[in-house]
């Protein structure tokens, strides 16, 4: 199958009787943005080149390269990819066993990378019992051993954490701290670290950290780490944070909140 242009319109995931599809799809011209659906099948988002965000009514989870976000069947989602962005989508039938039932990020083999290139280079109707279908089988047995990556962030339903969560979201640069969210959403300051920690299971200041880190290495996947740090984080890496954190995304974010609990939602 031949690279295809997002957003994807011509399938429909709910007709699909397939165990596995996959489909190359590359952005053009502009970044892409879907609105919220779902359907009967799990999906695979793995991204090839640029960055992509998904996000969940609970949690945004990131893909940067090398990785892919897991979405189980019937949870309603929304695709955000950077301009350029290549990709690969992998809808799988929900009968198969030993996938997970959360979504999360996940770190991809390069042996699992290429079984899903070859998969979505060919024709999509098979039988199991034929070299596809038993293709698609290895596949997806490789990818329910794939390790999780802890790039996930929570929202939260309360109206007042969800003003301030969203703003943020929209809005990354935003500076206000948590004694001016207090005064705008009516609250004490103490009160409202409270409240932030008991809905998203992580304190205001590391969320926001979390968010900025999330939005950064998804444009640093086709952007100069100057122009995107300069943008999101107050400040630009110290050497000394370089060497800490080191160069796996996923080895960045663990570190911040690290005591938390499992986040819910991106599982991460």
């Amino acid at each position: 199958m031949a690279m295809l242009p997002a957003p994807l319109t011509h399938y429909e995931p709910d007709r699909d009787r397939n165990l596995a599809t996959a489909m190359r799809l590359n952005v053009v011209q502009s970044a892409m943005e879907t609105p919220f659906y779902q359907h009967r099948k799990g999906q695979l988002i793995m991204a090839l080149h640029g960055g992509i965000t998904c996000e969940l009514t609970d949690a945004l989870l990131m893909v940067p390269p090398h990785c892919a976000v897991w979405i189980p069947a019937d949870t309603p989602h929304s695709n955000h990819a950077t301009v350029n962005a290549r990709f690969c989508f992998v809808f799988v039938e929900p009968i198969f066993p030993g996938l997970l039932a959360r979504s999360c990020t996940l770190f991809i083999s390069p042996l699992l990378q290429q079984l899903i290139l070859h998969l979505a280079e060919l024709p999509g109707d098979y039988a199991l019992d034929l070299p596809t279908g038993r293709l698609a089988v290895v596949m997806l047995e490789q990818l329910a051993n794939m390790p999780e990556e802890n790039l996930s962030l929570p929202f939260s339903s309360h109206p007042r954490i969800r003003r301030i969560t969203d703003t943020l979201n929209h809005s990354p640069a935003e500076r206000r701290t948590l004694p001016a969210w207090a005064s705008l959403v009516g609250m004490n300051e103490r009160s409202l670290a409270r409240l932030f920690i008991k809905e998203t299971g992580m304190t205001f200041g590391c969320r926001r950290q979390r968010l900025q880190l999330i939005i950064s290495i998804r444009e640093l996947a086709c952007s100069g780490w100057r122009k995107i740090w300069a943008m999101t984080l107050p400040r630009p890496l110290s050497p000394c944070s370089k060497k800490r954190w080191g160069n796996r995304p996923g080895s960045i974010l663990p570190t911040i909140g690290s005591t938390t609990r499992r986040l819910p939602g991106g599982g991460g």
